[in-house]
């Protein structure tokens, strides 16, 4: 039941077209950060994927 709701949500997301929306693999984080230093420092654990997936997205624009 939980896979069937997230492909329809993934589906949903895909066909909305008012927004550009990239989906980001872990393994483009990972092998960024093997080249990258994390210059942020996060309070708690569960914070450190979407910090780093923000700091990626920033930094890739520049």
């Amino acid at each position: 039941m939980q896979i069937n709701c997230r492909f329809q949500y993934f589906r949903n997301l895909r066909l909305y077209d008012k927004v550009n929306i990239e989906f980001i693999s872990p393994q483009t984080l990972t092998a960024y950060y093997k080249k990258n230093t994390f210059p942020i420092a996060v309070q708690h654990s569960y914070q450190e994927s979407a910090a780093k997936l923000a700091n990626y997205l920033i930094n890739r624009q520049l």
